[in-house]
């Protein structure tokens, strides 16, 4: 009988393993051998899923968004307030902060190594997915003060990842908040 394979589940655990290699390795080390070789899968599989080692990228951190803001939401109840969903953000940043500085310098590393419309639009998808979500939990009808939000955030993990002992995330949250007035 032969074997029945779920593929959307395998290509899902084929992005969930990538993650770790090109934040380990960097991007620019990876080649779909490479990353084949890693998995303990055949080139020929890898391909299968996917049509190069861009598309494996793209679809991973599309895949890393959703699960962050999923991950964000989770535990947050409907009549959260304002102040019970910064302390949530706070609480996954502070447990995620290195996974989320990983990405971080691998989206950095493929941005400066891919160039054209085609990687713009990728990272372009990816920011606008986390500022709507910032926008949307706390309540922020101006698109440029979720934008403010999001690159603080962005700015602290960077200064984070380049400095450990000088970023306390708890001080950087209640900042956020005064510099957006909530």
């Amino acid at each position: 009988m032969p074997k029945i394979v779920d593929h959307d589940r395998r290509r899902a655990d084929i992005l969930e393993q990538c993650f770790s290699l090109f934040a380990e390795q960097g991007y620019a080390a990876l080649t779909m051998r490479g990353i084949a070789r890693a998995l303990g899968v055949s080139t020929g599989t890898l391909y299968y899923y996917f049509t190069s080692k861009e598309a494996i990228f793209e679809a991973m951190f599309r895949r890393l968004a959703t699960a962050n803001v999923q991950a964000v939401l989770a535990d947050l109840p409907a009549n959260a307030t304002l102040q019970d969903r910064i302390i949530n953000l706070n609480r996954f940043l502070v447990h995620d902060a290195d996974a989320l500085q990983q990405a971080i310098s691998v989206a950095l590393e493929y941005r400066r190594l891919q160039t054209g419309p085609d990687a713009d639009a990728v990272l372009q998808e990816l920011l606008t997915v986390y500022r709507d979500t910032i926008a949307e939990q706390m309540n922020l009808t101006d698109p440029n003060q979720a934008t403010v939000a999001l690159s603080m955030l962005l700015g602290m993990l960077v200064q984070r990842r380049l400095d450990p002992d000088s970023v306390d995330i708890g001080v950087h949250m209640a900042g956020l908040g005064g510099v957006l007035g909530l």
